[in-house]
């Protein structure tokens, strides 16, 4: 209009104002409830805390002096990493010496008050591996580092007595100790579900079969691990993979035992029905090494000795085929390994003498003995690295270092259809 409506001016500039002090007051609330939001952040629920202001996905626990005590199963469903906040020394001890999960780290432990699971680990949908074999996408990722986990300590649950795992579960620098179940005393392994495990301790743990770990498929991938005085009812194993998916083979997880030592568990060290290979690995003083259900070895670098039963059982003839299946390792002799394949580089030890496999325990601290004690390797003890390990001896026999049948006999350089190299 010619002439404005001052009128209507008047009240649009009283309505901006009106809506600006509003905006303010909104601004001010929204800053506060960040404050807020951070302030809960820093300070937690129970010493859990998320790591980043703008990140719910990476949960971080912090090193209590007490457990964290569980009072039923909780069900993780979606993707997350859990990881202790920072590792502290364990009081009188040198962490510029040693550092190993049993002894020296304080990790923060996750235990079960009552005679139940831990974790499982579950988003409640069908990972259908008929539509679309072992694609990750299927399946949420859930990762524990450096957590220690504390079973019931009795039947905690059918199956799975710390964690029941349907996902893509991992775990590292952990201790799973004190479950038990009828399978998987620490962990069961569903079908479609895939397991990686890294630099992880097995204990104390019990179960009808799987007393460490059952496994339905061979969707497992255990590396630089120790598993020690697990029990297995009726021979049964430590570790189980119940049968064989070949798809995982071409999926995103290559079943394999790595660097793993199996050592003083009752039960036999590992069973498999599937595709599994072992490399690198020390699996000596069980009631059976490695039974394979009759199927053929993939076992490469490996010490299978000193296992009460057998160290081999029930693998099937090796395949008359250009194709290595049994390399470079050591074992008793007549306790079930192949001997077909002894031009492989395999050795054949007695277990007596100078071919004693362990040496006797010295001292009130059970050291390894000096020589000129007998015995291939040091009883079970922290050697350097996170687990304890059996420590290769020399003998006081020995003129030179190709005497010894463990030290550097190794494969390192590989021809075709040769089998694993030792690992680095």
């Amino acid at each position: 209009k010619t002439t404005p409506n001052t009128a209507l001016i008047a009240n649009y500039e009283a309505s901006i104002k009106q809506l600006e002090t509003s905006i303010k007051a909104k601004e001010e609330e929204k800053t506060a409830k960040e404050k807020e939001m951070k302030d809960y952040r820093a300070k937690g629920l129970f010493g859990c805390v998320s790591s980043s202001e703008d990140n719910g996905d990476n949960i971080t626990l912090k090193n209590l002096s007490t457990p964290y005590l569980v009072d039923s199963p909780l069900t993780i469903n979606l993707s997350l990493s859990i990881s202790a906040e920072e590792m502290i020394q364990a009081e009188n001890t040198d962490l510029s010496t040693v550092v190993g999960l049993e002894n020296y780290l304080l990790n923060p432990v996750i235990q079960a008050s009552a005679n139940h699971a831990l974790f499982i680990i579950d988003d409640g949908l069908n990972n259908d591996h008929d539509n679309n074999p072992a694609t990750p996408e299927q399946r949420i990722a859930v990762s524990f580092t450096d957590i220690d986990f504390v079973g019931c300590n009795a039947l905690c649950a059918t199956n799975g007595g710390i964690i029941l795992n349907k996902e893509a579960l991992t775990i590292s620098k952990s201790i799973l100790s004190k479950g038990q179940a009828n399978r998987g005393g620490a962990i069961y392994n569903e079908e479609k579900a895939t397991l990686v495990l890294k630099q992880t301790v097995f204990r104390n743990n019990q179960a009808v079969d799987g007393a460490a770990i059952f496994s339905e498929y061979n969707s497992l991938s255990l590396e630089s691990s120790l598993l020690s005085q697990n029990k297995a009812n009726n021979n049964n194993a430590v570790v189980t993979i119940a049968s064989d998916i070949s798809t995982f083979l071409a999926g995103n997880v290559t079943p394999h035992v790595e660097n793993v030592t199996i050592s003083g568990n009752e039960g036999a060290a590992i069973s498999s029905y599937g595709n599994l290979a072992i490399n690198n690995s020390t699996i000596v003083n069980n009631t059976i090494g490695v039974s394979l259900n009759n199927n053929p070895p993939a076992i490469f670098n490996t010490i299978i000795a000193g296992n009460t039963i057998a160290d081999c059982h029930a693998m099937a003839a090796i395949p008359v085929d250009n194709k290595i299946y049994f390399t470079n390792n050591l074992s008793v002799t007549n306790k079930g390994c192949p001997t077909s394949s002894a031009n492989h580089g395999n050795i054949f030890i007695s277990n007596t003498g100078d071919e004693k496999l362990i040496a006797d325990p010295v001292g009130e601290n059970q050291d390894c003995p000096p020589p000129p004690a007998l015995g291939l390797l040091c009883p079970l003890a922290e050697n350097g690295g996170l687990t304890k390990t059996h420590k290769p001896r020399l003998l006081a026999s020995y003129t030179k270092l190709a005497d010894s049948p463990i030290v550097n006999k190794g494969f390192y350089y590989i021809f075709a259809n040769n089998g694993f190299p030792c690992s680095t």
